[in-house]
C-alpha cells in the first residue's frame, strides 16, 4: 500500500492485506498523528477529510511528525516511512472493509452525529465506531446510528505519539464485546487501556505530559541500544518492532491525574469503588468473559489462580483485563 491518495483499500496487485484496517476520519493535528501511530504499530489506515487541503496535506503532515522523532533518533527503524497510509477519496472508501472507524473531527455534536450516521450507514456492519469527544454525549449520539450497541468513545491523548493512555467510554448502549475488541486493539498499539467510568475525562497536567515524554524517550533509546546498530534497515514497521510506546511500562499511580493522587494519599476512595472482595483497594480490572468490573487486579489472580468464577455472576473467568478508571 503506497502513502498518498488512493481509490483503492487493498495492497499489491488488489489483494487485502491481513493486517489491522483502521479508517481515520479527520485530517487535522489530531487526526494525523492519530493515524502516524496506527500506521507506526503496523496497521493499514485509510484517511478522509471532506476539506481537500486537510486531506491532500495529511501524509505529509505524518511525514513531518516522523522526520522530527527521526531527527532526534526516536525510530527504531530509521528508514520507515508511512507505506501503509492511504488517502481516500471519499468517505465511503475510507471506510469499506475497516475492522474500526476513528473519527477526529471539532467537538461538535451536531457534527460529530451526522459523521457516525453517515459512516454507521456505510462501513462494515460489524465495524467498531469510534468518537475521539471530550464530554459529548455518547449514548445520545448511538441513538442515529446503525448498530448503536457499537459507538464507543475513544480518545488518544495529545500529543498521542508518547502518551501511553487511550480512554475509553462506554455509551448507555455500547455492547461489553466492543469493549473487548477495542481493548485488544489498544493492547496491539503499545498503549494503555483506560476506562473512564465518571463524568470527568482523563486531563493530564503538563508535569504528567513532561515525564510521559522523558519515560517515553529512555524507553526507546534502551530499545534501540538493546537491538544493536544496523537493525531496522529493510523499512517497515510491525508490532514487533515500533518506535513508540511498545515498550513503555505504565504503573496505575502514573495514570491517575494530580487530584485522584491527592485522593487516594488521604484515604478517600469514592463510595462503590472499592474491591468487593478485598474492600481495601480499587476496582482496577475487568474479568472476561463477562466483563464485570468488580475487584481489584491482586484479588482477580487469586480467584484465577484458585480457578474461581466472578463473583458477581459466577461466570467462569477466562481472563483478567487491568484498566485505569477515572
Amino acid at each position: 500500500m503506497n502513502g498518498g491518495c488512493s481509490d483503492n483499500a487493498t495492497t499489491g496487485a488488489g489483494v487485502p492485506d491481513q493486517r489491522i484496517k483502521i479508517a481515520v476520519i479527520g485530517c487535522g493535528l489530531m487526526g494525523t498523528r492519530i493515524a502516524g501511530e496506527l500506521c507506526l504499530c503496523g496497521c493499514d489506515v485509510s484517511m478522509y477529510d471532506n476539506d481537500s487541503t486537510a486531506l491532500s496535506t495529511a501524509v505529509s503532515k505524518v511525514h513531518q511528525d516522523w522526520e522530527h522523532l527521526r531527527t532526534h533518533g526516536l525510530l527504531l527503524n530509521q528508514h520507515t516511512q508511512p507505506t501503509n497510509l492511504i488517502c481516500a477519496s471519499t468517505l465511503e472508501v475510507a471506510v469499506e472493509g475497516a475492522e474500526f472507524v476513528l473519527e477526529a473531527v471539532v467537538e461538535d455534536f451536531e457534527v460529530k452525529t451526522e459523521l457516525m450516521r453517515r459512516i454507521s450507514a456505510t462501513c462494515s456492519q460489524t465495524a467498531v465506531l469510534g468518537t475521539n469527544t471530550l464530554n459529548l454525549d455518547i449514548t445520545a449520539m448511538s441513538e442515529h446510528v446503525v448498530n448503536k450497541q457499537r459507538l464507543i468513545g475513544i480518545r488518544f491523548l495529545y500529543p498521542v505519539y508518547t502518551i501511553p493512555e487511550v480512554e475509553v467510554t462506554m455509551g448507555g448502549n455500547t455492547d461489553a464485546h466492543v469493549l473487548q475488541r477495542v481493548g485488544q486493539l489498544i493492547e496491539h498499539l503499545g498503549k494503555v487501556l483506560f476506562v473512564r467510568t465518571g463524568n470527568n475525562p482523563l486531563i493530564l497536567t503538563p508535569q504528567q505530559v513532561q515525564s510521559r515524554q522523558i519515560a517515553w524517550k529512555e524507553k526507546v533509546q534502551l530499545q534501540q541500544r538493546a537491538r544493536g546498530p544496523g537493525l531496522g534497515s529493510h523499512g517497515g514497521m510491525n508490532t514487533s518492532s515500533h518506535a513508540v510506546v511498545g515498550m513503555l511500562q505504565h504503573t496505575p499511580t502514573s495514570s491517575r491525574t494530580e487530584a485522584e493522587d491527592n485522593r487516594h494519599t488521604s484515604g478517600s476512595s469514592p463510595a462503590g469503588n472499592d474491591c468487593i472482595i478485598c474492600t481495601e483497594r480499587e476496582r482496577n480490572c475487568l474479568l472476561s468473559p463477562c466483563n464485570h468490573l468488580c475487584c481489584c487486579m491482586e484479588c482477580a489472580k487469586s480467584l484465577t489462580n484458585r480457578h474461581q468464577n466472578c463473583p458477581m455472576c459466577r461466570t467462569p473467568i477466562a481472563e483478567v483485563l487491568r484498566v485505569f478508571s477515572a
